[in-house]
């Protein structure tokens, strides 16, 4: 990237950061619930987003006669590669491993790899070595455009699997997301994307990843940290069909044995909460090494 144009998002994204700041800490003084200023802040980007790509919202759907199958392929993803991943990463991969099974081909993402499934447009590697794309939201860019390309499951590095015969309910269907249905914000985030699965050709999937690619392209800050859920969501209210053809999962279960690992290892309760969600959505930045769930969990991969 040329020096002047380095100046100018910096210089410009510096500016919108400290205009945003100012108004989220005025906010703050008004609203005390973190949980009302982020739906308050997510809303903002949504109406952003909708007068943004108006357009784009608004034209015909493009799922008339298009042929959609689904790959037996779990994408998965550690840029530094596996050998270099965290030991709770290695162990939400082999837990993948051991427990899927039956026909479906482990492709592992790396950085070095990525150009030979995906080619990204140059800025947003550039935006992405120079930190103004954080990781999070650049393996949002990856796992969309890889589910719009081939279709198949994404699942997030951090994702422990206890039973891989779940995704055989999903593989008719034309997409599946766990959905965000107890929490005050699921009309602006209807979804989590840590796991995945699209048929390949999918309208939606592709729209989605069309949209959120020339986002990052365009973007000198970011609107939100959920922008990517915001972006699904409001194409989701286009692909009211696809959107409700799909079984319903809610995002709570998949979070219940992150939260007992700090209690006393209990048989009965593991054995409940396995019983309740085939994937468990894990937290790599919190340290399980004392916990007592972590330690079994471990010793179960061999």
């Amino acid at each position: 990237m040329k020096k002047h144009v380095f100046f100018y998002y910096t210089l410009k994204r510096a500016m919108l950061f400290c205009w945003d700041k100012s108004i989220t800490k005025a906010a703050k003084l008004v609203v005390k619930d973190t949980d009302l200023l982020a739906m308050w802040h997510a809303n903002r980007a949504k109406k952003k987003l909708s007068k943004k790509y108006k357009k784009e919202l608004h034209s015909e759907l493009k799922n008339k006669n298009i042929d959609m199958n689904f790959p037996k392929i779990i994408w998965w993803s550690w840029l530094q590669g596996e050998e270099k991943a965290p030991e709770l990463v290695k162990v939400c991969l082999q837990s993948i491993r051991q427990n899927i099974t039956e026909d479906y081909e482990i492709k592992i993402i790396t950085r070095d790899n990525l150009n030979e499934y995906i080619q990204l447009p140059q800025i947003i590697l550039d935006k992405f070595d120079l930190g103004w794309i954080k990781g999070a939201q650049f393996a949002d860019i990856i796992r969309l455009n890889l589910l719009s390309k081939y279709g198949g499951v994404w699942i997030d590095s951090t994702v422990f699997c206890t039973d891989g015969d779940f995704l055989k309910k999903i593989e008719a269907c034309d997409m599946f997301v766990y959905r965000n249905l107890l929490s005050r914000d699921s009309k602006l985030i209807k979804m989590s994307s840590w796991l995945l699965s699209s048929k390949k050709n999918n309208p939606y999937m592709k729209e989605v990843a069309s949209l959120i690619t020339r986002y990052f392209e365009d973007a000198v800050y970011l609107d939100d940290y959920f922008i990517c859920h915001i972006i699904m969501s409001l194409v989701a209210e286009r692909y009211k069909k696809l959107w409700d053809d799909m079984p319903v999962y809610n995002n709570v279960d998949p979070h219940m044995l992150q939260i007992v690992f700090e209690h006393k290892f209990s048989e009965e309760q593991y054995k409940e909460i396995i019983k309740r969600s085939a994937f468990h959505k894990l937290n790599r930045h919190i340290d399980y090494s004392s916990s007592e769930y972590y330690q079994y969990i471990k010793n179960t991969q061999c």
